[in-house]
């Protein structure tokens, strides 16, 4: 099948799953970016970009973040996006989160069955720790990232949802034409 049939069908299991976890698990959104102001081409970007992130997903440490922070699984995506310093290569990463004390609901009148996000304390020291490895993961590669712009990661609100949005209808449009 074309990779839009598989998109499509991946996206009818992943929202149900989404939908019928939310007691158990909780969610979050990470974006990888590195600098690139129109000096080096896209294709030897994201080359350097995919190796950055291989080595920031790769080895003992994070496998021992994941473990540390509860994370169960990610839902990966790429964007190009074309500014004014020529074309932006970045990685959203929705997290999937096991819930823990450290969770809050969105919105502190909802019953505890409601949706869960990461609260900013963990926020925070997932941040610090993740921002650091993506800077230096970067560097190895030749790319330039800093902790304002490289690593950024959030908890599930209302950009989080407009992601997931976008990716199901871009999804969609390419279900369509095929």
């Amino acid at each position: 099948p074309c990779q839009a049939t598989r998109a499509s069908k991946f996206l009818e299991r992943l929202l149900p799953a989404l939908e019928n976890s939310h007691k158990r698990l909780g969610y979050g959104m990470e974006t990888l970016t590195a600098a690139n102001k129109g000096w080096m081409p896209i294709d030897e970007f994201v080359a350097k970009f995919k190796k950055a992130v291989d080595l920031f997903y790769g080895g003992r440490w994070r496998r021992a973040y994941d473990e540390r922070w509860h994370i169960r699984g990610r839902v990966t995506g790429q964007d190009i996006t074309i500014g004014k310093n020529g074309p932006h290569y970045h990685q959203h990463n929705l997290i999937v989160v096991d819930k823990s004390p450290f969770w809050v609901t969105l919105n502190a009148g909802e019953q505890s069955g409601s949706r869960y996000s990461l609260n900013q304390w963990r926020v925070a020291h997932m941040w610090h720790e993740a921002a650091q490895r993506w800077i230096d993961c970067c560097a190895k590669v030749g790319l330039y990232a800093d902790l304002e712009h490289g690593y950024h990661l959030e908890g599930a609100n209302n950009s989080v949802a407009y992601y997931i949005a976008k990716l199901g209808m871009e999804i969609g449009l390419y279900a369509n034409k095929s």
